[in-house]
């Protein structure tokens, strides 16, 4: 028989037979999966180590042990993972019993196994703990097993030695939820639209009731991913729309500004979107109702030559919402008199922000009339502060290197930006002094 470059694990539930195991482990071997380990959870119950039948053959699980032991030539090759009771009794025992469970599969799934999940030994609580395990982390294989003939008269006959043709395995469908699950868990800090479970079930200690709760939750909410997905998806195509129709009103309004500014829309990925809106729910400064309520869902950034350009654009803008052409939305306590607002940050780093939406007459066209109401974020900044921003946001603000620097070298890299940015200001100075000189030059 040809064996497969997989490793695979069987992880077995187990009552007071430990033949249901080896008669699984036979029929899936015979069938060309080798396994390379088996794990069998199981209570402390005195029959469950040390059990005979009449005529006295072991069926224990210290038989078991041994009985691969000899087979494979390996003592470790069935490891028994105690759930520390006799029996499972109460509600309690099961949530225990669950959460040994999925943590076993999650370590063996971690080292690169394909888990087989065996339902078969123990109560009936146990086959459906571990059957709900096996959907939730999802798994290579969930079965159950039946013997051709009487169960008791064939142990007694062959203990732990079945033939394959004897043995009927019988395959439940596995529907893998792991995938669903981590989408559903994507407010947490990871970027995207996938969350790791096997993260999110080790910081709860593999407590699934946690999982659960955390899920309805989240399905059950406005708030919640599920719905703002379909939110986000609903309303993509409209803000496409709506930064289409921004952009072209922008380009005509700059279009006598040389060189031209570089105008570039974006829509925020949903990731991303979802980041925010989960911070600003938390934020009781912010009165967060909807999807609507994040101002730069739709983003156009207008990229300028020179301080003096970035002025003559912040003006226009301001005109297009004198003519309402575009409506200008105040900040709240942060709006200068302009309606937008100035952003100076990081050694000196300067742009400028509006929020704007469509308004008047222009709602009345046929392309502008689904505009009503969406908004979108209008930054305004230099080349170079742009140019300075990106280096700055990739080597030190979203850097895993940045992270691993000692304070010392951490300050040697601020400064480093600092001056950098000192330098783009005296450029900017310098070239705004040479557009004056031009302006101003008239022939003698």
């Amino acid at each position: 028989m040809k064996r497969s470059k997989d490793r695979n694990v069987l992880l077995a539930t187990l009552g007071m037979s430990a033949a249901v195991v080896s008669e699984t482990a036979i029929k899936l071997e015979s069938e060309g999966t080798i396994l390379d380990k088996i794990v069998v959870v199981h209570t402390d119950h005195k029959d469950v180590w040390e059990k005979k039948t009449k005529s006295e053959i072991g069926i224990g699980l210290s038989d078991l042990i041994k009985f691969y032991a000899d087979k494979k030539g390996d003592p470790g090759f069935v490891k028994p993972v105690s759930l520390g009771r006799d029996d499972i009794e109460s509600l309690q025992d099961n949530k225990e019993l669950l959460r040994t469970l999925v943590k076993t599969i999650d370590s063996y799934q971690k080292e690169g196994y394909k888990t087989h999940v065996a339902i078969a030994g123990g109560r009936k609580t146990m086959s459906a703990m571990a059957q709900f395990a096996a959907c939730l982390m999802g798994c290579a294989g969930l079965y159950h097993v039946l013997l051709n003939g009487n169960e008791v008269a064939l142990t007694e006959q062959y203990g732990f030695e079945l033939e394959p043709a004897m043995i009927n395995l019988v395959r439940i469908p596995v529907i893998d939820y792991s995938q669903i699950l981590a989408s559903s868990l994507c407010d947490t800090g990871v970027s995207g639209e996938k969350k790791d479970l096997s993260a999110f079930l080790q910081s709860v200690d593999y407590d699934v009731s946690k999982l659960v709760d955390s899920v309805n939750e989240n399905l059950s909410s406005q708030h919640g991913w599920r719905y703002l997905k379909a939110q986000y998806d609903k309303r993509h195509n409209l803000y496409a729309s709506l930064l289409d129709l921004l952009s072209a009103l922008l380009r005509a309004t700059v279009s006598d500004i040389k060189p031209h500014p570089i105008i570039d829309g974006r829509i925020k990925e949903f990731g991303s979107l979802y980041e925010k809106y989960q911070l600003w729910l938390r934020d009781p400064c912010r009165k967060v109702k909807s999807i609507s309520d994040i101002t730069d869902l739709a983003g156009l950034r207008i990229i300028c030559y020179s301080l003096g350009d970035l002025e003559k654009v912040k003006t226009r803008i301001h005109e297009l919402g004198q003519k309402k052409q575009l409506r200008i939305i105040k900040q709240k306590g942060k709006s200068d008199a302009y309606g937008g607002v100035v952003i100076d940050k990081d050694y000196g780093y300067v742009a400028y922000h509006f929020d704007v939406s469509f308004c008047g007459d222009r709602l009345k066209l046929p392309e502008y009339k689904h505009m009503k109401g969406l908004r979108a974020e209008i930054q305004i900044t230099t080349i170079m502060h742009h140019g300075w921003a990106k280096l700055e946001h990739g080597l030190r603000y979203k850097s895993d290197k940045y992270l691993e620097l000692d304070d010392f070298d951490k300050a040697r890299v601020s400064l480093n930006f600092q001056t950098a940015m000192m330098s783009i200001n005296e450029a900017l100075e310098k070239i705004d002094e040479i557009q004056k000189i031009y302006i101003n030059y008239s022939p003698k």
